[in-house]
């Protein structure tokens, strides 16, 4: 089964202590589509220092055997510097992405590692540069459509293969932007844990029921117009824009 999309946005979620990638976007229709990718894993690169090779990769075995599930060596050309060949370094494939920063935090303050190469790059980002995803195109998913409350589109699909569809229009899209006023009893700079959010402005694009502009207040207000609605708590009213946006989907 194949499902074509435009892809607008990504990230991932752990299921099963396995990251699954998840690609958001609009399908011919203009339904909203989530699409899974269960087949890529995080990794980056360690050059150990010369001799050192033996040292590091036993470090790795004692102290990350259930984060690293994969150590191997690969010729790559280093980021700094000219180069006429290939220096060998170690690639490390890790099961859990959370877990880089840990990991690459570690060999940093090790004397047998020299360097360490694209373990900065949030996992995402790897994900779709690899993939040579980039937002705003159509892709062709092949695999099969899926049930799953983890997220709130209309279609869901989980993808075997991904591949790029050649077109250049874009489907019709729903704008909403929207600005949060927020009160600070000290006057500074608000904080949410502790100040409340008072007003939410909203613009919509197509109308949302024959509005544009929609402003909700956090507590009861003079009824100038329809475009203000008035709520009893600031609960109520984050209530009230969760809905809206749940309904007007942009």
């Amino acid at each position: 089964m194949k499902l074509i999309f435009q892809l607008l946005d990504s990230d991932y979620v752990l299921v099963n202590n396995k990251p699954i990638i998840r690609l958001f976007g609009r399908t011919d229709e203009g339904k909203s589509v989530c699409v899974f990718y269960n087949k890529f894993l995080p990794y980056f690169y360690v050059l150990p220092r010369e001799g050192k090779a033996d040292e590091f990769k036993k470090h790795i075995e004692k102290n990350f055997k259930d984060v690293v599930i994969k150590m191997e060596s690969v010729e790559k050309f280093l980021p700094i510097g000219y180069q006429k060949n290939p220096t060998e370094i170690i690639k490390l494939t890790l099961n859990d992405p959370s877990k880089t920063p840990a990991v690459r935090d570690d060999l940093k303050e090790k004397s047998f590692v020299q360097d360490i190469f694209e373990a900065d790059i949030l996992f995402k980002y790897r994900f779709m540069a690899d993939c040579n995803l980039f937002g705003m195109r159509w892709y062709e998913a092949e695999g099969g459509y899926t049930q799953t409350n983890s997220v709130k589109t209309e279609k869901k699909f989980t993808a075997k293969k991904i591949k790029e569809v050649e077109r250049n229009e874009n489907m019709k899209f729903r704008y909403l932007s929207f600005d949060i006023e927020t009160i600070s009893d000290e006057g500074g700079i608000p904080s949410p844990e502790k100040n409340q959010i008072i007003v939410i402005s909203m613009f919509f694009y197509p109308c949302y029921k024959n509005r544009n502009t929609l402003v909700l207040a956090a507590k009861k207000v003079k009824k100038y117009d329809d475009d203000i609605i008035g709520f009893s708590s600031e609960k109520e009213m984050l209530k009230e824009f969760i809905d809206i946006v749940g309904k007007f989907d942009p």
